[in-house]
């Protein structure tokens, strides 16, 4: 049964040959039979684009790009996921575009956000592949969350920053879906600085850019 909140887990890697990636993915939360998994390494390095809405995004497009390109333009440009990977036969939807979540404010950043998996087999389609937001990111893959009204800033549980560990290490910003608490920012996963060092906080649309790494709801059967 699909429920409104996912369950996060250490979760399983599924090696690059399972998936048909050059990437292993990550699992990190459960929900029903399905798993929501995480690429170990990113897909591009963008600016977030002109305005904090994701729908109008870079990040968006890398996303969707990798899971849908035909164009060998944008093949050349950066990675894409072969047409015929298996990983495609246990993708389904989300409401993940509809789902964006707060940052930096407790409890509704924490609790507030999560997307689900519809259920409905998807080989290919925009949004089928997205970025995790701040509710994501803070509960199943960082080692903590800045949130404004708290001193020091708060660890995520052992399962997430196991989950961190797995991720490819590149020290540079991962870009999150969702605004930040401030103008012109959006959530992020970040590297930057020892006291912040994997914890989920937020960054400027137009300082420097950051790594796309797409998640995606898969049937777990996917790991058999």
């Amino acid at each position: 049964m699909i429920v409104d909140t996912p369950t996060g887990v250490d979760g399983r890697i599924l090696p690059g040959w399972k998936a048909g990636d050059s990437s292993d993915w990550i699992e990190i939360a459960r929900n029903g039979r399905y798993s929501l998994i995480i690429r170990k390494f990113s897909v591009n390095n963008v600016y977030f684009g002109s305005t904090v809405n994701y729908n109008t995004s870079n990040a968006r497009k890398a996303c969707n790009d990798f899971f849908n390109a035909t164009d060998p333009a944008i093949s050349k440009q950066y990675e894409t996921l072969s047409y015929n990977a298996n990983l495609r036969n246990f993708t389904v939807q989300s409401n993940a575009i509809n789902t964006m979540g707060t940052a930096c404010k407790e409890p509704a950043s924490l609790y507030g956000g999560f997307s689900k998996p519809t259920g409905v087999r998807a080989i290919a389609g925009d949004d089928v592949m997205f970025c995790l937001n701040y509710c994501e990111a803070a509960n199943f893959i960082s080692n903590g969350r800045v949130v404004r009204t708290y001193t020091p800033n708060v660890p995520s549980s052992t399962l997430a920053i196991n989950n961190f560990r797995k991720l490819h290490q590149a020290n540079q910003n991962i870009w999150l879906r969702n605004p930040g608490d401030c103008s012109l920012t959006v959530s992020s996963l970040t590297y930057a600085g020892t006291s912040l060092y994997g914890y989920v906080f937020q960054n400027e649309i137009y300082l420097y850019p950051c790594l796309v790494h797409p998640a995606v709801w898969v049937d777990g059967a996917v790991f058999d």
